[in-house]
Formats: structure tokens, C-alpha cells, sequence
């Protein structure tokens, strides 16, 4: 889990009382989520090759946006 540090010190930075930092994350993980579930439906099985597996991020996308609705809407 090498990567996951550096991304949750980023990810603490941008909240870490930047209002714009939260809104710029907000914004992201949506217009990410939103891109991932349109890629997946489109592409139903994984290239080849590909390291992470397309449905299970979608899956993950899909409750991201589900979260944010909740929270957000």
C-alpha cells in the first residue's frame, strides 16, 4: 500500500480547511465517478492487460455517487 499514503496526505491537504480544496475533491470524485460508470457500461468486459478491473471500479463509482447524493444533493 505504498500509494496510499501520498494520496491520503493529498487528499488531507485539500481538506484541510481550503474550502475550495473541498469543493475541487467534491467536483472530482463526481466528474470521475460519473466518467467511470459511462466507461464501464459502454466496455463490458476488461482489456486485456488492464490492472484494474473495470466493473469493480464502477462498482466503487457507482456507490461514490450514491454517498455524495446522499450527503451532497
Amino acid at each position: 500500500m505504498k500509494a496510499y499514503k501520498p494520496t491520503r496526505k493529498l487528499v488531507d491537504s485539500l481538506l484541510d480547511g481550503n474550502p475550495l480544496g473541498n469543493i475541487f475533491l467534491v467536483s472530482a470524485l463526481e466528474r470521475y465517478a460519473d466518467e467511470v460508470i459511462k466507461y464501464a457500461a459502454n466496455n463490458p468486459v476488461d482489456a486485456a492487460g488492464t490492472l484494474i478491473n473495470t466493473q469493480a471500479l464502477a462498482r466503487v463509482a457507482e456507490d461514490v455517487v450514491e454517498h455524495m447524493n446522499t450527503h451532497f444533493k
